[in-house]
């Protein structure tokens, strides 16, 4: 049974690893197994590009190819959750990506905004920026914090 986003966020969340080949390489297909089992676990929201995973050592390039085939392994037995931390300009390009991939959500760590212009406050925390961000990214069906 998939979850909705909304009950996957009471369940188990993981973030997932970055494969690489021998050559040093992103290899997301090395993924298959490690996300058949996860989901067979009990895992109800895989994370891609999550902010304890090898997120931070991805080009903005190899991070969009992750959240690509994350998806498509996923191939909808699970909501997606997808890390989008970066500078402004990539952070941007990410979640075009994400949402374009079909991530269920978005993760926007909003201290890697470096540009913020205020927010509500519930869904950006102390740095802001989150609605205009999310403006000019993505149009978005609501803010999980209202």
């Amino acid at each position: 049974m998939t979850r909705s986003f909304e009950q996957a966020l009471t369940g188990i969340s993981g973030i997932l690893v970055t494969p690489y080949d021998a050559d040093g390489d992103i290899a997301p297909e090395r993924l298959t197994p490690i996300i058949d089992r996860a989901l067979a676990a009990g895992v109800h929201l895989p994370v891609v590009n999550g902010n304890t995973s090898e997120f931070y050592a991805l080009s903005t390039d190899e991070a969009c190819r992750m959240v690509a085939a994350v998806t498509d392994l996923v191939e909808g037995r699970a909501p997606v959750l997808a890390g989008i931390g970066r500078a402004l300009p990539d952070a941007l390009r990410l979640a075009k990506a994400s949402v374009q991939a079909g991530a269920s959500a978005l993760m926007i760590p909003t201290g890697s905004l470096r540009r913020p212009t205020g927010c509500c406050g519930l869904c950006a925390g102390h740095s802001g920026g989150v609605r205009w961000f999310a403006s000019g990214a993505v149009s978005t069906q609501r803010c999980l914090g209202h």
